[in-house]
């Protein structure tokens, strides 16, 4: 049983690593989204920029600025939030399925810096994980 929860930490993180780019937020403490559409909306109005770092930018493509604030894109079976501050991911980030299930993720300046919490679709927590600076420094069941 152990095994099967680490592997899906592991799996989860990859997905949550690889949504980072399609998703936004806003400065802490604001709620009121920036900008609300579906993955195939979010495709036409935005682009993401890599540096030498692999750090990413996300890049509003009409106004060729940087996206500050929440994006918040939903389709059928799913629903992401994230927050973005001059165009990395910076606060809170939720990702939910259409069955109730949802990982929450903090984010500082583009890394994951805080807690994930995976929870089940009847809100039971199922792990943490705490990351720094975008590297694992405990796991819990």
């Amino acid at each position: 049983m152990a095994l099967f929860f680490r592997v899906s930490i592991c799996v989860l993180t990859v997905f949550l690593l690889n949504c980072e780019n399609e998703n936004a937020g806003t400065i802490a403490g604001d709620n009121s989204p920036s900008w609300v559409g579906t993955n195939r909306e979010f495709e036409d109005q935005f682009q993401i920029e890599t540096d030498a770092l692999n750090s990413t930018t996300l890049i509003n493509s009409h106004t060729k600025s940087r996206f500050e604030g929440l994006l918040v894109t939903e389709d059928l079976n799913t629903s992401k939030q994230k927050r973005y501050k001059d165009g990395k991911l910076n606060g809170l980030s939720v990702f939910s399925s259409k069955d109730g299930s949802r990982v929450e993720a903090h984010y500082q300046n583009g890394v994951l810096h805080g807690k994930m919490i995976m929870y089940d679709n009847e809100n039971k927590v199922r792990s943490v994980i705490n990351y720094e600076n975008g590297a694992v420094v405990q796991i819990l069941e």
